[in-house]
């Protein structure tokens, strides 16, 4: 006589669920709207331009470190524009978000390809090291480990 044992299978449910990520975009885009309305009719552009790439900042990190992807912001003189990586490459969003006033990307050390954004947000939230200059108004830089800092003048 022997003993017949019955195992159940062990299913790990590793990631997040699609309400998890909706439920965290939601909170992002309430902060985002909180953000933008507390910054005063007659702020300054930089300081206005400062809050938007803090905004596309964190949610563009958030949304890497979700969706276990690769995300970019692609910086120009005229405006900002979301990126994602693709399998093929880069995919750029045709919405630029303008800047207000004169912004200028300090480059990192690495050499970027023309089709690659100018800061890259991965799925473990590194991303890439860089500082940006507001105008006068301020600046905002990343060593690519410790997050975003932001002065103002």
């Amino acid at each position: 006589m022997g003993l017949k044992l019955e195992t159940q299978p062990i299913h790990s449910d590793a990631g997040f669920t699609l309400i998890e990520l909706l439920v965290s975009l939601a909170i992002l885009a309430v902060l985002a709207i909180a953000a933008v309305l507390s910054l005063p009719r007659g702020a300054a552009p930089s300081d206005r331009d400062m809050a938007l790439f803090q905004i596309q900042f964190s949610s563009t990190r958030q949304r890497a470190i979700t969706g276990h992807q690769s995300l970019g912001l692609a910086l120009s003189l005229q405006g900002l524009r979301r990126a994602e990586k693709l399998k093929d490459g880069w995919q750029f969003s045709t919405q630029l978000q303008r800047w207000q006033g004169p912004v200028h990307l300090v480059p990192s050390d690495r050499a970027a390809a023309s089709d690659t954004p100018e800061i890259i947000l991965l799925a473990t939230g590194q991303t890439s090291a860089f500082h940006i200059n507001f105008g006068s108004g301020g600046r905002c830089e990343s060593d690519g480990w410790t997050g975003l800092t932001c002065q103002s003048n």
